[in-house]
């Protein structure tokens, strides 16, 4: 199930992406580094500990159609070392990915994930993950917090 306002807070991203994005289908999200002044959008915490990422930390964004709508996303050397070290601490623990300052996944963690690699599925339909890509991809920006304009 999906956090309060989570389907909210998507619909201007999808709404955004919907000019960006072809066929549907199967697709690879151009990574926009160095969005003027915009705070990384990916925030992934576990065992006490947090890593911020950019565009400029992920090697690859791509969604995935078939079996089931998922999102893959793969990361650049010091994400990926980030990654396997907490995993490997957090077992039988959850790990939070959040975008935008919104928690959109807490899966526990059952392995390391020594690959590099993350995948967001189950509960989020493609257009849901295509709104999800284009905020960590740098594509669309993250909307600005009312009292912070």
């Amino acid at each position: 199930m999906e956090p309060d306002g989570l389907s909210t807070f998507l619909a201007a991203a999808i709404a955004a992406m919907s000019g960006i994005v072809g066929e549907p289908g199967a697709q690879n999200f151009d990574l926009q580094a160095g969005s003027a002044g915009q705070p990384p959008a990916l925030t992934i915490s576990g065992m006490g500990r947090s890593i911020n990422l950019g565009p400029g930390d992920l090697s690859a964004v791509r969604l995935e159609v078939e079996p089931q709508p998922a999102l893959i996303i793969r990361f650049e050397a010091e994400g990926a070392a980030w990654m396997a070290e907490t995993t490997t601490m957090a077992l039988g623990q959850p790990l939070v990915l959040s975008v935008c300052g919104q928690q959109v996944a807490a899966p526990i963690v059952h392995e390391p994930i020594t690959g590099g690699e993350v995948m967001i599925s189950g509960a989020f339909d493609s257009e849901t993950l295509t709104g999800i890509a284009g905020l960590i991809s740098g594509q669309v920006l993250c909307p600005i917090p009312a009292g912070q304009k």
